[in-house]
């Protein structure tokens, strides 16, 4: 079985050549604008039957024709779902066809989300890494069941107050929001990095899922920690002592090549990284104070280690812009 969400005319190249194909509509609520929409996945369909994947000219040409009637769905907040099939095909002689392909599209939300009706299952997005959510879409298409499907999860939060059966795979992130686990500043892409690092990241966004911030700490002042250190160590900065990370960033700060030139502004610019280095501090003796680094019976608070974590993230972002930059010193 193959899945996937399409979003541009390549996104329909695989699913081009099968046997045959349905559409389902899951959108029809929205009455003001089933006409357009109705009108442009029937312009997505109208010659597809006819094309063979192997006509290379014809695809190609294919593809080009279905691209604005797919900017016409994304306007209006729609995508095709396909999920492809292949098995034997049963006809009603009693003889069977092999490796017989079929290809259903469903006209989704994009942004939406689904439930089969009338039975104890979660909400799932229109995911096609979701092995449970293709796999509900599918015995939803062979039994004929109805979808519940919404367009938005705060619409799914009012109609059950906040307690939303999320899929634990393709709605984590909408399972945590509730739990107020988020964090506003993203792990960064560090493009100077080393083992210590990406590990630290990696296990602080496991933490960030299951333990909430308070948990993460930790792991967010160890990628800090680890990246300073390795900075400091490529730049011959504080070789041969042992700096803690408010140290570190100190030495980084006034050492570091990079740091030579602040730009046009380097007054206000030098005032914020000093203010910084009193953040590395604060987040130095919280991890140690409030954190699951030690056995501290106080820990921090939600707010509170959520503040700590975007601090360190934005602070990695700079660093990482500022040491990257291969526009000078």
């Amino acid at each position: 079985m193959n899945a996937a969400l399409i979003l541009t005319p390549s996104d329909m190249r695989p699913f081009i050549g099968g046997h045959d194909h349905s559409v389902s509509h899951l959108v029809a609520g929205r009455n003001e604008f089933e006409p357009a929409i109705r009108h442009a996945v029937d312009a997505i369909f109208r010659d597809m039957q006819l094309i063979s994947s192997d006509e290379a000219v014809l695809v190609s040409s294919y593809l080009d024709g279905i691209e604005e009637p797919l900017h016409e769905l994304a306007h209006y907040g729609v995508s095709l779902f396909a999920i492809r099939i292949q098995g034997t095909l049963k006809v009603k002689e009693g003889s069977a066809i092999p490796n017989w392909t079929r290809t259903h599209f469903l006209v989704v939300p994009t942004t939406g989300y689904f439930r089969i009706e009338g039975e104890d299952t979660r909400f799932h997005r229109f995911d096609p890494e979701c092995a449970t959510a293709i796999s509900n879409l599918y015995a939803s298409i062979r039994s004929g069941k109805n979808l519940t499907v919404r367009f938005d999860a705060k619409s799914l939060r009012e109609e059950y107050e906040n307690d939303v059966p999320w899929c634990e795979q393709c709605c984590l992130s909408e399972s945590l929001a509730i739990a107020g686990t988020t964090i506003s500043v993203q792990a960064p892409n560090l493009r100077t990095s080393c083992k210590i690092v990406e590990r630290a990241i990696a296990d602080a966004e496991a933490l960030l899922k299951t333990g909430g911030p308070t948990s993460a700490v930790d792991r967010v002042h160890t990628a800090l920690h680890g990246y300073l250190r390795n900075v400091c160590g490529q730049a011959h900065i504080g070789i041969g002592k042992d700096l803690d990370i408010a140290e570190l960033f100190s030495q980084l700060r006034q050492n570091h090549p990079k740091f030579k030139n602040l730009g046009d502004h380097p007054e206000p610019v030098l005032k914020v990284l000093r203010c910084l280095g009193k953040v590395v501090d604060a987040l130095n003796q919280a991890r140690n104070r409030g954190s699951m680094a030690h056995p501290n019976e106080a820990l921090l608070d939600v707010p509170e280690a959520r503040l700590f974590i975007n601090a360190a993230r934005t602070l990695l972002h700079y660093l990482d812009d500022k040491i990257s930059d291969e526009s000078g010193t």
